[in-house]
């Protein structure tokens, strides 16, 4: 059916899982239907969207009132979304990240009164909340999502545990929708080989592609790695950059592990990435379901990751991964020190892991999911 959507984004500051979900959305926008995206960032739209910005149904939209003062004062980030209201007419909204959101439920609330009906649909992947958020902040962005849910029509969650957490945490109004709706795998990973890395008997090589942000505990993996060096060989792989970056590479030398641990920076093809590695590490503190264990998963390589989130969904402990309480530097350290003495086992656990995520969802049957096409 012909139908047009409008996708409010966050301001997109590093390319990671959000930019990744996002290729994947505007490249499967179903035939005879249209998307505007509406996002602000230092990247070029090139780097950013280079497949969607040749497509004809897909409109990228760059706006600098959805930079980082016009999401604070709310009022520039709720113009924009006006004005693509006005511009573009959909029925839909789908919109992500705390103040983006908010101005969302504004401009759609706004638009309601002068007689445009728009659905606006929260896409939540994962605890609006930022980890590293002090308590008064807190309490600012709970106040603030609280009176969000308030300005939407349903919210789209990654699984029944982040359903579950948002019901008890919010108390939502039993009105509002609350969807699941898995995230997808392309189809070009789960055709790909398995993990072919020729595993060395002195080690064991751990690593993670992710933001370096303090909700992925990486301080967490560190502090672990360090117990485990002391007894048996072993490395950790890092891809990614952000805001932590310096802090753990002080801590790793704080640590005395800088030689058993590497930071790569950046990489754009996730999946060569993981082929360097034996074991994916993820000791979040907050997470929705990311991305990057799905990624693992679909090239056979195991996974440890905290309990948070939609994490404990997607791994089934010592079945298709491990799962460790977060922030516990000893329980993890200690599922480290197992895997390394018995190695055979992560070819097992990474085939399960493999065929778990064969029974993912397409692209195109999320975005689908995502936006309730009628």
């Amino acid at each position: 059916m012909n139908q047009k959507f409008i996708i409010v984004g966050a301001p997109i500051t590093a390319l990671g899982g959000t930019i990744r979900r996002l290729r994947l959305w505007l490249g499967n926008v179903p035939e005879g239907s249209q998307v505007a995206f509406l996002y602000f960032s230092n990247n070029s739209e090139r780097s950013l969207f280079p497949e969607a910005a040749r497509l004809s149904n897909v409109r990228l939209v760059y706006s600098a009132l959805m930079g980082r003062w016009g999401r604070v004062l709310v009022l520039p980030a709720t113009m924009a979304v006006i004005r693509e209201i006005l511009r573009y007419r959909a029925s839909v909204l789908v919109s992500f990240f705390p103040w983006t959101m908010f101005a969302a439920g504004i401009a759609t609330r706004i638009a309601g009164k002068i007689g445009l009906k728009i659905r606006h649909v929260i896409y939540l992947a994962g605890d609006p909340v930022p980890p590293e958020a002090g308590p008064w902040a807190r309490r600012i962005y709970r106040l603030l999502f609280r009176m969000t849910l308030r300005m939407c029509d349903e919210v789209v969650v990654l699984s029944k545990g982040m359903a579950d957490d948002l019901r008890r945490d919010y108390g939502l109004l039993h009105k509002l929708q609350v969807r699941v709706v898995p995230i997808s795998i392309e189809g070009a990973n789960l055709t790909a080989e398995s993990n072919l890395r020729v595993r060395q008997p002195s080690e064991v090589v751990f690593g993670a592609v992710a933001r370096l942000q303090p909700g992925k505990g990486f301080d967490v993996g560190l502090r672990a790695l360090a117990i485990v060096t002391k007894q048996v060989a072993a490395r950790l792989v890092i891809y990614g950059t952000g805001p932590d970056a310096g802090h753990l590479h002080d801590l790793a030398c704080e640590l005395g592990i800088s030689e058993y641990v590497e930071f790569r920076g950046w990489i754009a093809d996730p999946l060569e990435a993981y082929r360097l590695m034996d074991c994916v590490l993820l000791p979040s503190i907050s997470e929705g379901t990311p991305r990057s264990l799905l990624e693992a998963a679909s090239v056979g390589v195991p996974m440890i990751a905290s309990s948070v989130g939609g994490i404990p969904d997607l791994i089934e402990h010592e079945n298709t991964g491990w799962l460790v309480p977060p922030g516990d530097v000893q329980a993890l350290a200690l599922v480290m020190l197992d895997i390394i003495r018995r190695r055979d086992i992560l070819v097992v656990v990474g085939s399960r892991a493999r065929e778990m995520v064969k029974a993912r969802p397409t692209p195109s049957e999320e975005i689908q999911a995502v936006f309730g096409y009628q």
